[in-house]
């Protein structure tokens, strides 16, 4: 059945409303945010459904004459979704209902942190998972990545703290390799979708994430919406220059947030305030300090304090800039009581505090980039399923 663009169009606005825009929204709820009239709202969520990806909740009684309206949420059970992060030497896979609720995990081993490893290890992770749930799954996949990202082309243009320096067509490769769309975005930015999706209890609607560990990246959220930029590529705040006599940093500035904030910083942190207890890589160190930081170890203490006086800074600019309300810290670094606490102190100390954000530590503790990824996915249900959905009606 041939349908056109505009009808399209309205199935996939009012499904993302469901999803996504709105909270339990009324089918007036909907014709209003959208500008379309009640009956084609009536008309698109009737088969919606139909089809099995909506369902139809309670009342709602709206203060108003007539009969009241029944909120509508989308049917976790309608479908899988597939996501996936690289986290440390593995991808971590996860399998969620439309709801972001995990129902089946995998971890695929990279044996060796390249490019083409990781690409070949993600393919051969997506086969596992394939043949697992051969039914009911999307056939799409959310990547979370480390580096800069072309979110339109799914390429990692460079990943500096990974050593690849090159672009890596990523989507391209798994889109070939196993016949799904790829959804590809930042580690740090899904775990900030993840946080603002499912995590958000209160509905703050004006919310910077941040996610530190090699690297350092936000995800900005304004009245509600994801701010990318014109590339796709806004939250770039490694490359704030905190400090002009600062070291060098990779992209020819001196004194960037990423190299006086990530795992490496704290560690050179903790050796110049005389710590010696920890061995083994940069990230295995780091996330001793953090630990033992929060379990009141003094040297750690300081590292991590020396580190959140560097953030603070970075984030009263960031509150300058776009007057949030709420500042979420996240990734190995960033998951840190004494942290939070250094950066809420400093904070408080500064004239005319009110203007700045409270800083609390993130909420999901595992999952947050693949579940953020799979967000990615559901957002485009409709887009995914629009053949099979219109040549049923």
């Amino acid at each position: 059945m041939r349908y056109s663009d505009m009808e399209f169009e309205n199935y996939d606005n009012v499904l993302r409303c469901i999803i996504r825009d709105l909270r339990s929204p009324t089918r007036s709820d909907i014709a209003k945010h959208l500008g379309l009239s009640k009956s084609a709202v009536s008309n698109i969520v009737s088969r919606l459904i139909e089809y099995g990806l909506v369902l139809d909740g309670e009342s709602i009684q709206s203060g108003l004459k007539g009969r009241p309206g029944t909120s509508l949420s989308v049917n976790p059970s309608a479908c899988l979704v597939l996501g996936a992060a690289i986290v440390s030497s593995a991808w971590q896979f996860i399998v969620c209902d439309l709801s972001g609720t995990v129902k089946d995990t995998y971890v695929q081993k990279i044996p060796e942190l390249s490019p083409e490893c990781a690409m070949s290890s993600l393919v051969e992770g997506v086969g596992h998972v394939l043949e697992s749930h051969p039914d009911h799954l999307l056939p799409g996949i959310g990547i979370a990545v480390p580096g800069i990202i072309d979110t339109a082309s799914g390429d990692i243009v460079v990943a500096y703290d990974f050593g690849w320096n090159d672009r890596i067509r990523i989507g391209d490769h798994v889109e070939k390799a196993t016949g799904m769309k790829a959804y590809v975005c930042n580690r740090h930015a899904a775990e900030g979708i993840a946080e603002y999706r499912y995590a958000n209890e209160d509905g703050e609607q004006s919310m910077v994430y941040i996610g530190i560990s090699s690297g350092i990246r936000a995800t900005i959220f304004s009245s509600g919406l994801l701010v990318s930029g014109s590339h796709g590529r806004a939250g770039r705040i490694s490359h704030l220059q905190i400090d002009p006599n600062g070291p060098l940093c990779t992209c020819g500035q001196h004194g960037c947030l990423y190299t006086l904030a990530n795992d490496e910083a704290l560690v050179g942190y903790y050796h110049d305030g005389g710590g010696s207890s920890f061995q083994g890589t940069i990230a295995e160190m780091a996330a001793a300090i953090i630990k033992a930081a929060d379990e009141g170890d003094a040297a750690s203490r300081r590292a991590v304090e020396r580190l959140g006086d560097v953030m603070t800074t970075a984030v009263r600019m960031i509150s300058v800039m776009l007057d949030t309300r709420k500042v979420i810290l996240g990734g190995p670094i960033g998951d840190s009581e004494a942290l939070v606490r250094r950066m809420n102190d400093n904070l408080s100390s500064i004239h005319g505090v009110d203007l700045f954000p409270s800083v609390s530590r993130c909420r999901i503790k595992r999952y947050g980039s693949a579940l953020g990824a799979v967000s990615l996915v559901v957002d485009d249900a409709f887009a995914l399923v629009r053949d099979d959905f219109f040549s049923r009606f």
